[in-house]
């Protein structure tokens, strides 16, 4: 698993996938039940999430996402891992 899609998120779980760098983008419910149709459907289907473009895609079909722009952000720069960058800039904290 490298992403989770998802309609709604606790703040604490998705804080917690934040803190493991494990992106969760969200979805309508109406595009929830249509990505996983599309599961059910051929489960051999590749997904894949797209944080730059804000997208899911499964077979031929494509849908928008929405994340934060902050995390979203995050991801992209490579900077999820706060206590990693805490530790590393050690000295100046």
């Amino acid at each position: 698993v490298k992403a989770i899609v998802g309609v709604s998120y606790s703040e604490i779980f998705f804080g917690n996938c934040v803190a493991m760098g494990l992106p969760c983008l969200r979805v309508s419910v109406a595009d929830s039940e249509a990505i996983q149709a599309v599961v059910t459907k051929d489960p051999s289907v590749q997904v894949t999430v797209d944080v730059e473009k804000l997208e899911v895609r499964a077979g031929s079909q494509t849908w928008k996402a929405q994340m934060g722009d902050g995390h979203r952000k995050q991801f992209l720069t490579g900077q999820w891992d706060a206590t990693g960058e805490l530790i590393a800039g050690l000295e100046q904290v």
